[in-house]
């Protein structure tokens, strides 16, 4: 079968051609993770990269403004169309290798990206078995999720209280179970006197029932939305106990040193919170809706008490997502990247 693929000149840099999604509703957390890959490939191996991605606002913005070469799909694209799309953007990029940075992917979704002579790797968060030239598996080893630096460097510097004054509480983008308002009900059911604070996702709402809520309690709960990855970044510092989802926040949470606490919206978040308790880097409820009623309170009680536990949480997680992750993958596309130079 003819490749659409030319042989690269020696000495030229590898084009490398990234195929993620990312919005205020389904989360950003993809986007963020090739972002970091991107700038990776091009410190290590000056690789031109392209994204390309559906039209969703949020995403298409990040990658944007980082100043990233990027095609933008039609956010209701038929599979025929966006391979269509796809190979004619191969053809024009003569790629080394295409990376894909998808929810849920599977083989059938992953079919309008495969081409005669085009390595394909892929980023996967479930155990399916995937047709892939090399793949990526940030949920069996989490070592290779790449985070951004400002989650590791205050990691670097923290100094873990023995005595717990603040919380921090966060369920992603949309919560579309609410389990912010779970737990936030149960920690004032249970007359928490610690600081909280919570971040909600920007496709959450407004929170003013969540906010009127805390108000009523007397205790000091401050909402924060739509706020500068930086700040979250503080913000998770600042916690003596973290109470979140399994998702990408779980990884965040562990390269700060936050000790943590996760009450999983599905199935398979609870199977990346698992690996995580493995490693002793987090304590894992299960999936939520299998978790009783004041459970959370209970198991934030016990880590207020446990001060040897949440030593071991936070040096634990500082030791596995060590900011490394991206330098990680780009190792495990090596072989295709030196193809091309």
């Amino acid at each position: 079968m003819r490749t659409l693929l030319n042989t690269a000149m020696n000495g030229s840099s590898p084009t490398v051609l990234l195929r993620v999604d990312g919005g205020a509703e389904m989360g950003m957390g993809h986007v963020m993770e090739s972002l970091a890959l991107a700038a990776e490939l091009r410190r290590q191996y000056g690789a031109d990269v392209h994204f390309v991605m559906r039209d969703l606002p949020e995403g298409v913005a990040a990658v944007r403004d980082a100043g990233w070469k990027l095609t933008r799909l039609p956010r209701e694209c038929d599979k025929c169309d966006e391979a269509m799309a796809w190979r004619r953007l191969v053809c024009e990029q003569q790629p080394a290798i295409a990376v894909a940075n998808l929810q849920e992917p599977t083989d059938e979704l992953l079919d309008s990206l495969r081409l005669p002579g085009l390595p394909l790797a892929c980023v996967v968060n479930t155990d399916a078995a995937l047709a892939v030239d090399c793949r990526i598996d940030v949920t069996a080893h989490p070592e290779l999720m790449p985070v951004d630096p400002a989650f590791t460097e205050l990691g670097a510097t923290r100094q873990l209280r023995e005595t717990v004054e603040r919380l921090f509480i966060s369920f992603g983008g949309s919560d579309p179970f609410d389990l912010t308002g779970r737990v936030v009900g149960e920690l004032l059911d249970d007359a928490c006197a610690l600081e909280i604070d919570v971040i909600l996702g920007p496709a959450y709402g407004d929170g003013s029932a969540l906010h009127e809520r805390c108000v009523a309690a007397n205790i000091i709960v401050r909402l924060h939305q739509n706020i500068p990855l930086q700040q979250v970044a503080r913000c998770m510092a600042k916690a003596d106990i973290a109470i979140t989802a399994g998702g990408d926040m779980m990884y965040e949470l562990a390269a700060v040193g936050a000790p943590s606490i996760s009450l999983c919206p599905l199935p398979r978040h609870a199977a990346v919170a698992e690996v995580f308790v493995r490693h002793d880097a987090v304590i894992s409820l299960g999936v939520a809706r299998e978790v009783q009623a004041g459970a959370v309170a209970g198991a934030v009680r016990s880590l207020v008490a446990d001060w040897p536990q949440r030593q071991l949480l936070s040096a634990a997680g500082r030791a596995l997502i060590d900011g490394r992750g991206a330098a990680r993958q780009v190792a495990l596309l090596e072989p295709w990247l030196l193809k091309r130079l």
